[in-house]
């Protein structure tokens, strides 16, 4: 009898130390120092998934929980969107967009809690200038490495390979794509100047229109993108090279396979896992995607320091326009913007930069190493240059 007593409260004692293990457990992870929102319209496509795996690279070994949050297009949807975080205690955030942008600071200012964006930057942003010198607006990042016109001389250097010169192009609207405009007026310049392509002689390449005066867009969805694509079409039937600017494997490229455009060729600005096999059956010349890790990495890096010293520290190679500002106009950082042309670079593509995070473009320690909270020597030349290494050389810093 003693001894069915004694195995019944150890049986007892065991579940009780389980259920608070759980419990213990499940607390830890909620009491984290910091929490930090980030407000995306979905975390499936690349970027999402991207930024969530570095979120949770990161919380590794600093003190944080990141907590990620689904917003639509409409600023109604982002600042909801934005007070969830803030209900759920959030200390800074962290938005892909710059939908609302002057609510959205104005609403953390409010509360105390920093605000940044990850996938734009201050100064393609109307921002009011009283929310751009809020202490609590974190600034943004500059993709393609702050030069998107560089990543418009390599699409033109790929087209003067091809032989082909009938080149029609397509993005999201200006006003929500800036960079496009810039990069795609680049592109065009370069291979007027170039003319080694057209049999006459000395005049510019034959374009089958004029790309400034008559710039193809659509509105964010696969129908619009379609539609689009079929109107270009229509006004150009013999297009030979597509420059697909919004999204083009998620979007372009399908529209050109719907439409029945099979044997027309593509760049593409975006990413997809089946870019290599694009690229082996010669359709897709060239691809490109941000460096989403390290767009987030400039902006944590950023924000902890901000959290860390209440807003004061500051790295000292930077200009300061206020001593009472942590931020101030156009504090934006930058990330490099990765072009892929060959089988082979994609396959370094998936081993060091949408790999494992531990052996990315960014490693914690090599981190902290540009972090004031870490490393009191850290400037922000440091920062950028490590949030702006190219492919080549990730690849070369972890072979070493």
């Amino acid at each position: 009898m003693k001894k069915k007593l004694i195995a019944t409260i150890l049986i007892v004692m065991l579940a009780i130390t389980c259920m608070l293990s759980v419990v213990l457990l499940s607390g830890c992870a909620d009491n984290a120092k910091y929490k930090i929102g980030i407000l995306l319209y979905n975390f499936t496509d690349i970027q999402g998934t991207q930024i969530k795996a570095y979120g949770d690279y990161l919380e590794k070994d600093f003190d944080v929980k990141f907590v990620y949050v689904s917003v639509g297009s409409d600023d109604d949807s982002h600042i909801q969107g934005l007070e969830s975080c803030l209900n759920q205690g959030c200390n800074a955030i962290f938005s892909g967009y710059n939908t609302a942008i002057d609510t959205c600071i104005e609403k953390c200012e409010e509360a105390g809690v920093y605000y940044g964006l990850i996938l734009g930057d201050t100064q393609t942003t109307q921002i009011a200038s009283d929310k751009l010198q809020s202490k609590y607006y974190l600034g943004g990042v500059k993709q393609f490495s702050g030069d998107p016109a560089a990543t418009g001389k390599i699409f033109a250097e790929v087209i003067n390979a091809s032989n082909l010169t009938k080149i029609a192009g397509i993005s999201f609207p200006p006003f929500a794509f800036v960079d496009g405009t810039t990069l795609f007026n680049q592109m065009v310049d370069d291979l007027d100047a170039s003319k080694t392509l057209y049999s006459a002689g000395n005049d510019p390449m034959p374009f089958p229109f004029n790309y400034r005066g008559d710039y193809w867009y659509f509105m964010f969805t696969q129908e619009m993108c379609e539609a689009t694509v079929t109107a270009m079409f229509t006004a150009h039937s013999d297009i030979e090279i597509v420059v697909g600017m919004g999204s083009g494997m998620d979007y372009v490229l399908p529209a050109l396979r719907n439409g029945g455009h099979n044997n027309v060729k593509m760049l593409s600005l975006g990413y997809t896992d089946d870019v290599a096999s694009y690229m082996q059956d010669g359709t897709l010349l060239a691809a490109g995607t941000n460096n989403y890790v390290q767009c987030m990495a400039s902006m944590f890096a950023r924000a902890y320091d901000a959290l860390e010293s209440d807003g004061t520290a500051w790295y000292s190679d930077r200009a300061k326009a206020d001593s009472q500002y942590y931020q101030y106009a156009g504090a934006d950082g930058v990330a490099d913007y990765t072009i892929l042309t060959s089988v082979a670079e994609v396959n370094d593509f998936k081993a060091f930069i949408i790999g494992d995070k531990a052996n990315g473009p960014i490693t914690n320690e090599e981190l902290k190493q540009c972090m004031l909270s870490f490393n009191e020597n850290a400037t922000w030349a440091s920062l950028t240059a490590l949030t702006t290494r190219t492919l080549a050389q990730v690849k070369a810093a972890r072979s070493a």
